[in-house]
């Protein structure tokens, strides 16, 4: 496999999206494929989606991730890591500090915990390009240590694009949209993020006296797509399902966001 997809980037060098599903890849093949993934002249847009990478692969994602300049659109849904081997997904979101290129990133449905999300808040503290992160589909991140992490990695999002606002408030970048799902995170746990984060949210607004752009959009159920402030802090509600979907594919870079 890794020869193949060595030799398709190689002969298609017009190729500007690229889907990879349901397979298995690994070894120092695949190393070699993220290399040439990163050189590619035009490829903006990489998914891999149901895809079991080893070691090695998710070492070499980490290194794709830190070093692509083109690629706008990273999707690892549903991928399986290797569970004996923690600090390599730990790299992927940690690589995104080095990252200048990616708006979008995908990471439903990857068994992500506590760890992960301490990591993708020290990547987006030092990243000022992505504009969407979908974390949807992680069940556990209801547990205590996930709901907590989550406050942290909210509060940065939010700092972040306030901080941005002042230094450039003709600035026309998107606010910076994290995907979750109230199926993930329980009606309580929902309810206690929230809470816990307007407070904080108000503690930040009192000594800056800085703006909060929306931020969190919760997908559940048979929703229509709503804005509602609860403890200060806009939340997008999206129906779920393929209409969800379809909210949060509206809320891309590219696309204009719902009103």
């Amino acid at each position: 496999l890794a020869d193949i997809m060595a030799g398709g980037l190689t002969r298609f060098t017009a190729l500007q999206n690229l889907t990879i599903c349901k397979c298995k890849i690994g070894g120092h093949g695949f190393a070699k494929v993220a290399k040439l993934l990163v050189a590619h002249p035009h490829l903006t847009d990489l998914r891999f989606e149901h895809v079991a990478m080893d070691k090695i692969a998710t070492s070499a994602l980490a290194d794709l991730v830190r070093n692509a300049a083109r690629i706008t659109r990273l999707d690892v849904a549903h991928c399986t890591f290797p569970k004996n081997h923690p600090e390599a997904v730990l790299g992927i979101a940690r690589a995104l500090g080095s990252n200048t290129s990616l708006n979008t990133l995908t990471f439903a449905g990857n068994g992500l915990d506590a760890r992960g999300i301490r990591a993708l808040t020290e990547g987006l503290s030092r990243n000022t390009t992505l504009c969407l992160l979908d974390l949807s589909a992680n069940p556990q991140l209801s547990s205590p240590a996930c709901l907590k992490a989550l406050e942290d990695l909210l509060l940065a999002v939010d700092q972040r694009h306030s901080q941005a606002e002042c230094a450039s408030a003709s600035s026309e970048q998107p606010p910076l949209r994290l995907v979750l799902t109230i199926k993930d995170l329980g009606f309580a746990g929902a309810h206690q993020l929230v809470s816990q984060l307007g407070q904080r949210q108000q503690q930040v607004l009192s000594q800056q006296q800085l703006p909060m752009p929306p931020c969190t959009i919760v997908s559940h159920g048979p929703l229509p797509p709503s804005c509602l402030r609860v403890a200060g802090l806009p939340l997008w509600l999206l129906a779920g399902g393929a209409e969800g979907r379809a909210a949060i594919e509206a809320l891309m870079p590219s696309a204009r966001p719902p009103r």
